[in-house]
């Protein structure tokens, strides 16, 4: 039994960014709030979060993964992650990634829907609430609900999220803001 490698990239592609802008779609533009948010603290700055991946077929994974502001300009920051998974009782540690968040994305259906507390890392975070949905036309149709927190780095506290290949759920375990 395996989890789909599709459901592990759409789980880190709601946390790290909202989508990648090509040339072409320069007036499908809007400002990136993961940008916002990681341009607001500091180098060095990083959040944890840990959670599980459930595959369609019932099979699961559990994460972790930390992201790390390593760099920042006008346009762009540079976060780095580190994760490792576990599944049926063997931990791999994934090789750390850099990837560039811009300031820019295309423009996703992402609606603000109210503001909720959770509880994380024995503290309580208010939070505004948004619902992700990605259209039918991207090769992974997901929809996810993300719990945000500006104080935050990175700003995810909590977030669901929903496709074909499955389902992934992330709470904020740590972070450091510098």
């Amino acid at each position: 039994m395996r989890i789909s490698r599709s459901l592990w990239v759409a789980g880190l592609a709601l946390v790290l960014g909202l989508g990648i802008a090509r040339a072409e779609d320069q007036a499908t533009l809007m400002d990136n709030p993961l940008f916002e948010v990681w341009s607001a603290h500091n180098i060095g700055s990083s959040e944890t979060l840990e959670g599980k991946i459930t595959g369609p077929g019932g099979q699961q994974m559990v994460m972790e993964s930390t992201y790390t502001l390593k760099e920042k300009t006008d346009d762009y920051v540079t976060v780095e992650t580190s994760a490792s998974m576990e599944m049926m009782g063997q931990k791999h540690n994934l090789p750390p990634q850099q990837k560039q968040i811009k300031a820019q994305v295309e423009k996703v259906d992402v609606v603000r829907v109210g503001s909720e507390e959770v509880s994380a890392m024995g503290q309580t975070f208010e939070c505004d609430v948004y619902e992700i949905h990605s259209d039918n036309s991207k090769p992974t149709e997901v929809n996810a609900k993300l719990w945000a927190n500006k104080d935050v780095p990175g700003g995810v506290v909590k977030m669901e999220a929903n496709s074909p290949h499955g389902t992934v759920t992330l709470l904020l375990k740590n972070y450091v803001s510098k």
